[in-house]
């Protein structure tokens, strides 16, 4: 495949478009440029009709076969395949020869299918065996002996890493890999005789179905005798599906043509001109239950789905409109729609893309047109427009280098043009009046909200080449760079305030008292230059409106602000402010106004100003502590003096704009974030955004932000006696609807009808989630004799069940980040935790959803976004990475083991091998310059000793405390953390205190800072002076591994005593 196609999906996040011309050749059309690109080679199939996907498209061919094309990515397709090797003891010797009510010798894993090796093929051609067959050291997280045998009394039960005398059977994992090839090109989707009929139609969707697997596709397809067939199984990992399943068509005959669209909904028309809708489709029944048939004045030969609406045409190429009734709860109204509109157009082949555009194909000339002006209130648009459809580059080239190894001479010579035109490496001169006929379009995998002008204007590249060899080009963007330097910096020259003496705003706002009890009050900012200096102070007062004699309360805006944070509670724009006195005794002040405008005034006023008085740049600093709480927010502590010298409830946390979970800094200032829906982003090095307005925003740097984030509410319900299972009505947990721990009480989802706050609006309604750990029964839920077990059951085992009931809201927001444009799907992200050497490369390393390790090459100060990722192989889903001192990577498997990635260096940026390095089932690590410390699933905190550079992996684990859900070292060793359960809060800033390396590497203290509520830190830039230990502090935790006083630390090889926060 040549470097262009290659390109065209990697840099194009929001899709492409896919089209079949007339002489039955597939092409792309980016939507950064308006270059078509040919995907036929030598091999290549001619191509019917076409469906895509954004990571995909499937076709039928004029052989009428169904043919799919994957572009190729960084990390390659895979499966996973295994199998368990069972034996029985007889006479202290194991033998294969098992118990007749024993499994077979050869099984899965609950031993009810017999699997020996020998039975797993690969699923067709376009699969190869990886590697060969290889024992499992660890199997669900347990270690294994060292033939990889697990030992236990009989099957299935609790099994062991060594054998005992009551001993009487044991198992072990055998497991190989196959990967998927049939990448870059159209491939045959294997049939096997399961459907004897040719095909002549397929439509794919269902690819924003939630919560399907990643990558999941529902494929339909129509056979010559009118039967429906739907592909199972199609997946991130199995691109190609396993099997074809006919879904009947009962009474309403033949179908001839199919339309999927993202959502999963299906509609089709029969050969009697009848449109056909399926009913009833959900992600845990994809295919639906029955169908209905719609009327329409007109003979309809053709339907195309949006999210929102239906477009058809009928025999005469008549276009027809149909709106989805969003508005009712009748599920047949919103799948049907309400009635069909005559758009007074003629087209003879349309396509609708996921924001509800339209693509159709013109009768007249064959010419590509778009519907413009489509938008939610007007469904229908205004006009076509045509797109130009002039071929500029044609590949006849599978090689990836095909490009760079084509010669001046042969792009220029005829003679040498004609003879290599059939040759591999060949690429033709640009044929500016060669103008495509298509005659099929699919833009369901273009995610586009606008045509992009570079579709229409052919002149434009022309004009861009011309900018770009201009002689005064340098000129002009040293004048801008100097316009814009001049725009951030020149404000300096002017006084801060149009009053040199002070500064006053009022507004009457509601005090919130309580959760349920608030007041009127009064509020006042005043500001005022201290005479004789530059210096300014400021305070925010407030007294009670029905109490006007009132004092009131007032906080300074200097060292006595310590958080300052815009909230949403029920939807209502609310602020809050956090001093070290309110912190100490968990009191936050929260006001909430009238309007989001008004929010945003007074934050971003608020914000500036107690910057101003402490005298902080507008811009982070490089050496910035960064965090997010629990509602996505950004916030940024910017170190005035050594930072583990100040007591923590005395810092001055302020909000940056942007939506994030996850956040990782570097000492050069570069900072990568993972937003809610697991994109990537990058530091702009701007400030503000969002809700700051102003001055308290930054001219450049900041960028729109569009994220999703899952709701969860668990149900608990109990069994007593008479009664059966009913919903828990008690003071005491489980709480009838709460978290997955059922403590925290959370309000019933059929009763929380707003959405999570002001800025976000629900995607989709309250639905349950059928894909837990442990697996449910047909309604959901899973069962456990205590509501505090970690694993349940979905098979009736106690008097305790749950359910989870899944939501997902939108927000659209803006802040200083750069969108990392590619599809990975992140889940963590590490950035190296030493300075950067001149010249050198970041090294960042990041866990995808899937569990795949990745690499980020290119990453450098002026380039922080990088270049491309790269797959480094390790034999377990990895959950969590961290890139130490000297680039040591260390990764957290799904099994609780540590690897560490040796010889990682500039020049070798991937590393070599990976060390297992055993430890005690950790969730989540972080290693600094020579520390490394860990968090297990129980949330208690380990560090490895003996960390060295002779040896990287360590020795043993040392036990340090409890109740941490977050851990970060820094570059310099020193700790900071998310600790749980401190003065019945959760979600506290704490630091720790007293870390000397190597005389005292774990520190004595916690030192708590902000709370609670806080989700992820990050500490991986903060710069410390050489003194580290702080001895002091007011709000100082002592935690220790142990209840006697002259007890050791323990280690992961004794057993830990109970630890608890006093």
């Amino acid at each position: 495949m040549t470097t262009a196609v290659y390109n065209a999906f990697k840099s194009n996040s929001n899709g492409v478009l896919w089209a079949v011309d007339c002489v039955n050749k597939a092409y792309i059309l980016p939507t950064d440029t308006g270059v078509w690109i040919d995907l036929t080679d030598n091999d290549s199939p001619s191509i019917k009709s076409i469906s895509a996907s954004p990571k995909s498209a499937w076709a039928v061919t004029c052989q009428l076969e169904v043919c799919m094309f994957i572009p190729a990515d960084a990390v390659p397709i895979k499966q996973r395949v295994e199998c368990y090797e069972n034996q029985r003891k007889y006479f202290r010797v194991y033998s294969d020869q098992l118990l007749s009510s024993d499994r077979s010798a050869w099984s899965d894993e609950t031993g009810c299918k017999e699997s020996p090796k020998n039975l797993f093929v690969l699923p067709s051609p376009n699969w190869v065996w990886e590697c060969e067959w290889i024992i499992d050291q660890t199997v669900n997280g347990l270690h294994t002996d060292k033939g990889g045998w697990q030992y236990a009394w009989d099957f299935p039960r609790q099994y062991s890493t060594s054998s005992t005398l009551t001993s009487f059977v044991r198992r072990r994992r055998w497991s190989r890999y196959r990967k998927f090839i049939a990448v870059n090109r159209w491939v045959k989707i294997c049939n096997y005789d399961e459907v004897k009929e040719p095909f002549i139609d397929v439509s794919v969707g269902g690819f924003h179905m939630v919560p399907q697997p990643d990558g999941y596709l529902s494929v339909w397809a129509v056979t010559m005798n009118g039967k429906v067939h739907y592909r199972e199984g199609v997946q991130a990992n199995n691109p190609e599906g396993n099997k074809w399943r006919q879904i009947e068509t009962d009474e309403y005959g033949c179908v001839k043509q199919i339309s999927v669209n993202g959502l999963g909904m299906v509609w089709g028309t029969t050969f009697d001109d009848r449109v056909l809708v399926r009913l009833d489709i959900t992600y845990s029944n994809p295919t639906g239950t029955r169908w209905c048939s719609i009327d329409c004045e007109s003979k309809i030969q053709s339907v195309s789905l949006g999210y929102n609406s239906a477009w058809a045409v009928d025999q005469y190429s008549v276009v027809w409109y149909r709106k989805f009734d969003t508005a009712t709860t009748d599920a047949r109204r919103i799948s049907c729609g309400d009635k069909w509109i005559n758009m007074e157009c003629e087209m003879f082949y349309l396509s609708l893309g996921p924001n509800n555009q339209v693509w159709a194909i013109s009768p007249e000339d064959n010419s590509l047109n778009i519907r413009t002006g489509i938008t939610k209130e007007n469904g229908t648009g205004k006009e076509w427009r045509k797109i130009d459809t002039t071929k500029q580059l044609n590949y006849f080239d599978k090689s990836s280098d095909s490009i760079s190894n084509c010669s001046g001479a042969s792009l220029n010579n005829n003679d040498s043009m004609s003879s290599e035109r059939s040759s591999p490496g060949f690429v033709s001169v640009p044929e500016l009046s060669d103008k495509l006929q298509l005659s099929a379009v699919s833009g369901s995998g273009c995610n586009i909200t606008s045509p992009p002008p570079c579709w229409f204007n052919m002149n434009q590249s022309a004009a861009s080449n011309y900018l770009k060899n201009w002689d005064g080009r340098a000129e002009l963007l040293q004048g801008l760079r100097g316009l814009s330097n001049a725009v951030d910096s020149g404000f300096g020259q002017y006084e801060f305030f149009t009053d040199e003496i002070s500064y006053v705003k009022t507004s009457p706002m509601e005090w919130k008292l309580t959760s349920t009890k608030s007041v009127q009050v009064c509020t006042t900012l005043r500001v005022d230059k201290i005479e004789n200096t530059q210096d300014y102070s400021g305070t925010f007062s407030w007294t009670k409106t029905a109490k006007p004699s009132d004092p009131g309360e007032s906080i300074a805006l200097g060292r006595n602000l310590i958080v300052l944070n815009s909230i949403h509670p029920s939807g209502k724009p609310t602020f809050a402010l956090l001093t070290p006195e309110r912190l100490n005794e968990r009191d936050v002040a929260r006001f909430t106004l009238s309007s989001t405008e008004e929010l945003g005034s007074w934050v971003s006023e608020l914000s500036l100003y107690c910057g101003q008085v402490r005298k902080l740049p507008k811009k982070p600093a490089n050496n910035a502590i960064w965090t997010t709480n629990i509602l996505g927010d950004v916030f940024v502590h910017d170190p005035e003096n050594d930072v583990d010298r100040i007591p923590g409830n005395t810092l001055y946390w302020r909000q940056v704009g942007g939506h994030m979970e996850r956040i990782e800094s570097h000492v050069s200032g570069v900072v990568w974030a993972v937003a809610c829906n697991t994109k990537a982003w990058v530091y702009s090095g701007g400030y503000g955004g969002g809700i700051f307005k102003g001055l308290a925003t930054s001219a450049y740097g900041i960028n729109e932000q569009v994220d999703t984030r899952e709701h969860r509410t668990y149900q608990f319900q109990k069994w007593w006696l008479g009664t059966g299972f009913i919903s828990s009505v008690g003071v005491f947990p489980p709480y009838a609807w709460s978290d997955e721990t059922g403590q925290l009480r959370k309000s019933e989802v059929k009763k929380e009808n707003g959405p999570p706050n002001a800025n976000a609006i629900w995607i989709n309604d309250w639905s349950i989630d059928m894909s837990l750990r442990g697996g449910t029964d047909s309604e959901g839920w899973q069962y456990a004799v205590y509501y505090k077990e970690k694993d349940y059951k979905p098979t009736p085992v106690g008097n305790i069940r749950r359910r989870c009931w899944v939501r997902t809201s939108m927000m659209k927001t803006s802040g200083p980040w750069i969108s990392v444009n590619d599809d990975k799907c992140l889940k963590d992200i590490s950035i190296q935790v030493d300075p950067v050497q001149q010249g050198d490369d970041l090294a960042v390393w990041a866990i995808d959803k899937k569990g795949n390790v990745l690499c980020r090459h290119g990453v450098t100060v002026s380039l922080p976004q990088g270049v491309d990722w790269v797959c480094v192989h390790l034999d377990v889903r990895a959950e969590t990475v961290s890139v130490g001192g000297r680039r040591k990577v260390w990764v957290v498997g799904v099994d609780g083991a540590a690897y560490v990635r040796g010889n990682v260096t500039s020049l070798n940026p991937n590393g070599d091998r990976w060390t297992m390095v055993e430890c005690p089932q950790l969730v989540q690590i972080s290693a600094g310059k020579s520390s490394v410390w860990g968090v297990d699933a129980k949330g208690a905190v380990w560090y490895r000793q003996h960390v060295s550079k002779s040896l990287p992996e360590g020795k043993a684990w040392l036990r340090v405390c409890n109740n941490i859900k977050w851990i970060s070292v820094g570059p310099h060793d020193q700790v900071w953390a998310i600790m749980d359960k401190v003065y019945k809060s959760n979600g506290m800033v704490v630091s720790r205190r007293g870390i000397r390396v190597p005389s005292d590497p774990v520190g004595k203290k916690w030192d708590i800072g902000m709370g609670g509520g806080w989700l992820h830190i990050s500490v991986r830039g903060c710069q410390l002076y050489e003194d580290t230990s702080l001895e002091t502090g007011t709000g100082v935790l002592t935690v220790e591994a142990g209840k006697k006083k002259n007890r050791k630390a323990t280690t992961v090889t004794a057993t830990p005593t109970d630890t608890t926060l006093c």
